[in-house]
This record gives C-alpha cells, sequence and structure tokens, in this order.
C-alpha cells in the first residue's frame, strides 16, 4: 500500500507549480482558469483526469519537479501534524472549560507548535465548532 508522503508525492508530481486551488480564479502567473475550463479539462492537476479527457492548452503549464514535489509533501505533513498537535490541545481546553455545543465562548492557550505564540479560539454554541489562530505570524491556524 502506497504510504500518505509518497500518494502526496505522486499526486504533487502532477501539479502545475503555478495552481493556486479551486478557491481562486487566477493561477499564480495570472492564467484564468474559466478561460481553460472554456476549451476542457484543466491541465493543472493531471491525477484527477478522467481516462480519455482533454485538457486545455496552458502555454504556462510547468509541472513540479520530483524534489519541488518532496518538498511540498513534507510541508503538507508538517503543518497537518501542527494542526492536529494544536487542536488537541485547544480541544483539552475548551473541554476543561465547558464549552461545547450549547455552551458557546472563547480561550487562549499557549501555543504547543511554535511555544511563542498564544493561540486564541472561540466556540460556537450552536454546533460546537471551533475557530482557532496562532498569534506568531505563519504558525498554525484551523477550523474545526
Amino acid at each position: 500500500m502506497e504510504s500518505l508522503k509518497d500518494e502526496l508525492i505522486r499526486k504533487n508530481k502532477g501539479k502545475c507549480r503555478h495552481w493556486t486551488g479551486v478557491l481562486n480564479k487566477l493561477c499564480a502567473v495570472g492564467v484564468r482558469y474559466s478561460d481553460l475550463l472554456a476549451v476542457g479539462a484543466l491541465p493543472c492537476y493531471v491525477h484527477t483526469l478522467r481516462r480519455g479527457e482533454r485538457t486545455a492548452p496552458c502555454a504556462e503549464l510547468k509541472r513540479m519537479t520530483h524534489d519541488e514535489a518532496i518538498a511540498k509533501a513534507n510541508r503538507v505533513i508538517d503543518s497537518t501534524a501542527r494542526v492536529l498537535a494544536a487542536s488537541a490541545k485547544v480541544c483539552e481546553d475548551a473541554d476543561g472549560r465547558g464549552l461545547g455545543e450549547g455552551h458557546g465562548g472563547e480561550g487562549k492557550i499557549a501555543c504547543p507548535c511554535c511555544e511563542v505564540g498564544m493561540i486564541r479560539y472561540s466556540v460556537a454554541g450552536v454546533n460546537g465548532h471551533i475557530m482557532a489562530r496562532c498569534s506568531t505570524v505563519d504558525c498554525v491556524r484551523f477550523i474545526q
């Protein structure tokens, strides 16, 4: 069975390095995704193509190198581990304060990831969902 890291590397190698995600209208070099979709499937990530599906031509298409794919996979794995560590501590603190569905509120804890910043969080009383962000720039933030 393929490991998570190997799967991420394989999928990243099929992606264009300019891809910015489905929530954006433009890639990193300004190509409008809707212009490509008018001609065919997006060429930006080949692992999602159906057999025989044609992709739109893109002059800016640059697939990730193997080294770039490895670096991206490592960033994703590290980021996920950081979010999971922070989430566990936030949930522990929120539970200790009696926060959750039916009883929303806010709190803050020392960040277990950077060990410098503070994670401020809020718990929605309506459904118990948590929004959290570390005060250190580019550390950790999540919604669950």
